[in-house]
């Protein structure tokens, strides 16, 4: 498949909001999606799926750039578009998004039970370095493990504490 990633406009936000509804028992509200829009420090891109004369939005990344860290908030790929590299291709183009803007470090979090998320940013380049005890309420309360990419040489300024 062929994949292009995009910055995302107001006029894409109803299919992103569609995706987001598909993937989530509890999604964001299309006051938080429009909220993302309001902020300098928001970013969105698009995955779209090229093919022929058609392209079709299967998927967003959301994340703050705050100095020079990249913070993700969110990343999905509609249902029936999993397993195809889209993912990855999105996660690289954030990250490439957030260096040319001056971000050194990258950082999320992911559900402690969510193996496959570990599996898929691992193989990013990210790396386990916290927890966020009971920082996921719904479905019950589950601690979030942080997760951290260097994005350009060095720690630029970040210290870890041990």
């Amino acid at each position: 498949m062929l994949f292009s990633c995009l910055p995302m406009q107001r006029a894409d936000m109803g299919r992103a909001f569609e995706i987001e509804r598909a993937c989530f028992a509890e999604p964001w509200s299309r006051a938080m999606f429009e909220g993302e829009f309001l902020h300098e420090y928001s970013r969105a891109l698009l995955l779209r799926m090229e093919g022929g004369s058609q392209t079709e939005i299967i998927g967003y990344l959301f994340f703050h750039l705050v100095a020079d860290e990249m913070h993700v908030l969110k990343i999905t790929v509609s249902p029936e578009h999993r397993r195809c590299g889209g993912a990855g291709q999105l996660m690289k183009a954030g990250m490439s998004a957030a260096v040319k803007q001056g971000a050194a470090m990258a950082f999320l979090e992911v559900r402690r039970s969510n193996a496959a998320a570990f599996l898929f940013y691992e193989s990013l380049g990210f790396e386990r370095v916290g927890i966020r005890p009971a920082y996921y309420k719904n479905p019950g309360t589950e601690d979030a493990i942080i997760m951290r990419k260097t994005l350009q040489g060095g720690n630029h300024g970040f210290t870890d504490w041990d």
